[in-house]
């Protein structure tokens, strides 16, 4: 590669770096308060924000496609300015819109917006192979990277500034803020600007790889999506329940939240980096593994003597994490390698439809059988994690029968 080509890549890795990191800030100054803020600080009644972020998620999976059909038809760069700049508007209005109708208005369009600007940035990321200087799998991983240092130094400063309730306006100004660096860094990086197609990227004389674009592997891949979206639900909607009921200790799920996020901000792009060996379905099998070992942990923390038990469940959390680490960018990278370039945006609304839907099935399973039992959190989590590996496997034999060739 020529020098004048490294620098340019240089330039478009850093400023997108830039935005993925500055969006992220944004978001963890905003979204742990969200609610606080427009009920306490906005004054506008619980259950209108209630219903807007309802009606939000549904219009956001009833649109799910018709997005994916726009990023594919304007450019997924395009989008993924023009919802930044939108949600930067929308966080401009919550500053000072007294009105509760306007906010539920709001609150939907931000909703639309943010699948939106998810679907295109993944899209980007498809379509550029040396992202944040990775590629595979790892161009995924250090996407969840930033925005979980993002999110963990803004949620530092939204805590501060809660103490105040007057100064809760600073984070909305900031978050809008944010879109609008994020939005300008996106839009200079150049990022996804051209598709590169399957032919273009072989090499003289290799055979063309098997492309299953919406055929069994990707919606394989999406299957198992689901399986880990209402298992990370399951883990963060309840893990305070089960700390607080059955251990008598609401503070270990504050330790193991924290061990969980500083355990991705730390060592996600150094376990992705060293699981760059295997294939992205050989890494998938390898975190719903972890998964499943990670419910037995659970398991056994509920049935231990009281000594034990807080260890137990610490060590649990940080078998979950790894797992997790492992299974969120190799399960992106399948569903990106099962979609040629000019679906990928199709593909991805679709693929990204699973947060949606997970969304709604995790508080409805984690409620009958969290409660249930004390081991009820474990076997839950045991359960869907080998349903999830039973769905990677059969992946796994799907890309082998195909010979889809989809590197790290």
């Amino acid at each position: 590669m020529s020098a004048v080509s490294n620098r340019r890549l240089g330039w478009l890795i850093e400023r997108f770096t830039v935005g993925t990191l500055v969006g992220g800030l944004g978001a963890g100054m905003f979204i742990p308060f969200s609610l606080l803020y427009f009920t306490q600080a906005r004054s506008i009644p619980l259950p209108v924000v209630s219903v807007g972020l309802a009606v939000g998620a549904g219009v956001t999976l009833a649109c799910a496609y018709p997005l994916g059909v726009a990023v594919d038809r304007l450019g997924a760069k395009r989008v993924l300015v023009l919802a930044n700049m939108g949600r930067a508007v929308i966080f401009g209005l919550f500053a000072f819109v007294p009105h509760a109708p306007t906010i539920l208005v709001l609150l939907i369009l931000n909703c639309l917006l943010e699948r939106g600007s998810w679907v295109a940035l993944y899209t980007v990321i498809g379509r550029s192979p040396s992202l944040f200087g990775a590629s595979g799998a790892l161009r995924f991983a250090r996407l969840s990277w930033l925005r979980n240092v993002g999110l963990g130094v803004g949620a530092l400063v939204a805590a501060v500034l809660a103490s105040d309730l007057s100064l809760m306006v600073v984070a909305v100004w900031a978050n809008a803020v944010s879109y609008i660096i994020a939005g300008l860094c996106f839009m200079a990086s150049g990022a996804g600007a051209g598709a590169q197609t399957s032919s273009e990227s072989r090499k003289p004389g290799e055979a063309a790889p098997v492309r299953l674009a919406f055929g069994r592997v990707f919606w394989l891949v999406v299957v198992v999506k689901l399986f880990l979206v209402i298992i990370a639900g399951v883990f963060g909607s309840f893990l305070p329940v089960v700390a607080d009921t059955y251990f008598s200790a609401a503070w270990l799920a504050g330790i193991g939240f924290s061990v969980n996020t500083w355990m991705i901000i730390f060592l996600q792009p150094w376990i992705i980096k060293r699981a760059q060996k295997f294939s992205p379905a050989g890494c998938l099998i390898l975190g719903a593994s972890i998964y499943v070992a990670s419910g037995a942990v659970f398991v056994g923390a509920a049935v231990l003597p009281d000594v034990a038990r807080p260890w137990m469940f610490l060590a649990g959390v940080v078998v979950f994490t790894i797992g997790e680490i492992l299974v969120a960018p190799s399960s992106d990278q399948l569903a990106d390698s099962a979609l040629p370039s000019e679906v990928k945006g199709r593909g991805q609304s679709i693929y990204q439809s699973a947060w949606g839907v997970g969304g709604v099935f995790a508080p409805v399973l984690g409620g009958f059988v969290v409660i249930a039992s004390s081991v009820g959190f474990g076997a839950l989590l045991l359960f869907l994690a080998l349903l999830g590996l039973g769905c990677g496997l059969i992946v796994v034999r799907a890309l082998r029968r195909a010979r889809v060739v989809s590197p790290m």
